[in-house]
């Protein structure tokens, strides 16, 4: 009686009633979402003859005592890349959803003619992340992923952790898929694209070499012996290790301009105060504290200072760059010498060495992008917010306004202390 005197004066009661009773065994035995739906982490894409293959690295969560992911390679080919997506589908029983996806690996080839015209179904219709790394490789986007696939067994890295690494040390500048898209639809036209090597090699995870520096070093070891397989450890096959060289590519109007080393990428970080980490390597030092010693530093802060003017016309681009720099190794006929208190004191031939350094590699960048035609330094809009009338007329009477940055004068000043 009590029980109905309390639902009489609390209808509340009855709604809670029906949700135990009618809805909770809908809930306990319904399917789970991940019997329809399988969540894709990365996404690689080629394109072979006339035909395109699109291929997913998917999670599939899988009741396990090892607390590891389930991870597999399904790829699907069509005539679009629409009809490769819905082809993967099929062959995976589920649908496929793109907005957990972290990596987008594109193959090389298709930088050949504009590489929008394969990106723009996943990112319009399929609803692939903007926030997803974009990422050129030299070899098969799908075998790409499956050499990402033993990461986390053998050397106990994420994809996406190398490519995070990459993105924060090694490129700096955004290289994510929006990026790329404000760097196509903006009026420079051009953006920078991370590159990872796959290449053939024998050995297992222990060749793997944990390198915290900008220089090329294999990242990752293993390949799928079969299409959603693990990796096969049997010593003597032949395993894809992807290489990070350090290498990214400056791409034009969605094709590729040129592929640059760290030496350039060096040279066009060197105005992005964020950039930091990058080493700098010095030979044959002989003054009061060196004797015919070779130098490494790593930049370890970095404060940038742009100003612009206009003389005649044409415009002056003026950066003043205080470097703060740290001594990690001095090494003299192969041997390591021992870094004490002394030996980190910038002497002025370190200084200008540094300097010279640093100049040289700004140099030869500035000649790879005037070659290409390509403003991945934010010149076009530090010119714009500064001065835009004066910019849009110096524009309108240069025979070719893409090449605007051959006709900039760059005077850079340099300054060198330790941290």
């Amino acid at each position: 009686m009590r029980l109905l005197r309390a639902i009489k004066h609390t209808p509340m009661i009855l709604v809670l009633l029906f949700i135990l009773i009618f809805l909770t065994p809908m809930a306990i035995f319904s399917p789970g979402e991940n019997k329809n739906r399988a969540v894709v982490t990365a996404v690689g894409i080629d394109k072979m003859d006339e035909q395109y293959e699109v291929s997913f690295l998917t999670f599939i969560p899988t009741a396990n005592q090892t607390y590891k992911e389930t991870n597999s390679v399904i790829s699907g080919i069509g005539n679009s890349v629409a009809e490769a997506v819905y082809e993967a589908q099929l062959s995976l029983g589920r649908e496929i959803g793109l907005s957990h996806a972290k990596t987008t690996v594109v193959n090389e080839s298709l930088f050949e003619e504009d590489v929008t015209s394969c990106l723009d179904y996943l990112s319009r219709i399929a609803s692939l992340s903007e926030n997803t790394i974009f990422i050129c490789t030299n070899s098969s986007a799908k075998e790409f992923l499956k050499a990402s696939q033993s990461l986390d067994d053998e050397v106990g890295l994420k994809l996406e952790q190398l490519i995070n690494y990459n993105a924060t040390n090694i490129y700096v500048s955004d290289t994510s898929l929006d990026a790329f898209y404000k760097g196509y639809y903006g009026p420079e036209k051009a953006s920078i694209v991370g590159y990872l090597s796959l290449e053939s090699g024998q050995g297992d995870a222990s060749n793997s070499p944990n390198s915290e520096q900008s220089g090329s070093g294999s990242a990752s070891q293993g390949s799928s012996s079969q299409e959603g397989g693990s990796a096969s450890g049997s010593g003597g096959e032949e395993k894809k290790q992807i290489l990070n060289k350090g290498e990214t590519i400056l791409v034009k109007e969605g094709k590729l301009a040129q592929k640059i080393d760290d030496e350039i990428l060096n040279g066009i970080n060197l105005l992005n105060a964020d950039a930091r980490n990058q080493t700098i390597h010095i030979e044959n030092v002989n003054d009061e504290l060196y004797d015919n010693d070779d130098l490494t530093y790593t930049i370890k802060n970095k404060k940038v200072h742009v100003s612009t003017r206009f003389e005649n016309g044409y415009p002056i681009y003026c950066a003043n760059v205080i470097v703060g720099v740290r001594l990690d190794e001095i090494n003299n006929n192969g041997r390591a010498k021992e870094i004490n208190t002394e030996f980190s004191k910038i002497t002025p031939i370190v200084e200008k060495m540094i300097k010279d350094k640093l100049k040289s590699q700004f140099s030869n960048a500035l000649k790879v992008l005037r070659q290409n035609k390509t403003d991945v330094i934010g010149v076009y809009q530090t010119f714009e917010k500064e001065d835009r009338k004066n910019f849009q007329n110096f524009l309108q009477n240069l025979p070719d306004s893409d090449d605007f940055l051959s006709y900039i004068t760059f005077q850079l000043v340099i300054k060198v202390q330790t941290e």
